[in-house]
């Protein structure tokens, strides 16, 4: 009777291990599928960023060049055909001063001007690691019929203040679209005064001649910084090097002081980190990191 039930026992015994190990295996192998699904996931979103980064940092790129080709042409002419030049294609291309890694820029096809005075071309972004391809790409269109020559008495009345609702408002030039005459705003109200910087680059010679001049320093100053980490946005919009460049700059200059609140505004996908992350490192450089619906007091 012993030996029966000792082999019952067994028998049962043999049972219930055989149970646990298929559960044990399809539990292996749930883990293993969750852990390729979430490593899929993990992978797309780091190409997603990476593509989206790179698009954001070529149109800073053709922003700055459609500055250089105002600055430097005399004719429309002269305006349309720079950005049908080799040097127009290669300085968009360029993101080497970023940190976008496994990431190529190329323009897939000829670069089209009609008859309409519209520049038209594709740019294409490729991120390539491993076995991943991800590829995006955006249509540009320049209008280079402009008559940008002929507003030079807009440029000229750009300093000029006017009031709205008892705050007084002095646009100042942005380095963002030269062409359609970007602005940045001084804005004072009951003896206290805000520098509201978004969309935009380090800012033009004309807004720094302005800053220069004041004989106070703003309370608070908002500033576009559009590529927190990424490296190389000083046209267009800003990283968190060209923040505090600006900031410094304006601590030199008098525009700005110790008692000056300077917060970081304007983010997109291209500043990478969560808001706490963003903020420990931003307070290195005693700046605030904006979030939805933040209220400031100065």
């Amino acid at each position: 009777m012993y030996y029966s039930n000792k082999g019952s026992v067994l028998i049962f015994i043999l049972i219930v291990f055989s149970i646990v190990s298929t559960i044990t295996m399809m539990c292996i192998g749930l883990n293993y599928s969750n852990s390729r699904i979430n490593n899929l996931n993990y992978q797309n979103i780091v190409m997603k960023e990476s593509l989206l980064s790179s698009i954001e940092l070529v149109h800073s790129n053709i922003l700055k060049e459609v500055s250089i080709a105002l600055e430097n042409s005399e004719t429309e002419e002269e305006f349309k055909n720079y950005f049908l030049g080799n040097i127009f294609v290669n300085n968009i291309k360029n993101i080497s001063n970023s940190q976008i890694q496994n990431t190529t820029i190329r323009i897939p096809s000829k670069i089209i001007y009609d008859s309409s005075g519209l520049i038209t071309f594709q740019i294409e972004s490729t991120f390539k690691q491993d076995n991943y391809t991800k590829k995006y790409r955006a249509n540009v269109e320049i209008n280079t019929d402009l008559n940008f020559f002929n507003t030079s008495d807009e440029i000229e009345n750009k300093f000029e203040n006017f009031t709205v609702q008892g705050y007084q408002v002095t646009p100042l030039s942005a380095d963002h679209s030269a062409e359609y005459g970007s602005v940045i705003y001084a804005i004072e109200h009951e003896g206290k005064r805000l520098l509201y910087a978004h969309d935009t680059g380090i800012f033009p010679d004309e807004t720094w001649a302005y800053l220069e001049r004041v004989e106070f320093c703003f309370d608070c100053v908002s500033l576009d910084c559009t590529a927190f980490r990424l490296h190389g946005w000083k046209t267009g919009h800003m990283d968190l090097e060209s923040c505090v460049a600006v900031k410094d700059r304006m601590m030199r200059v008098g525009a700005a002081d110790q008692d000056t609140k300077f917060v970081l505004n304007h983010f997109s996908h291209n500043a990478v980190y969560l808001h706490e992350q963003m903020q420990k490192i931003a307070d290195q450089y005693n700046f605030t990191v904006a979030w939805d619906g933040m209220e400031i007091s100065f």
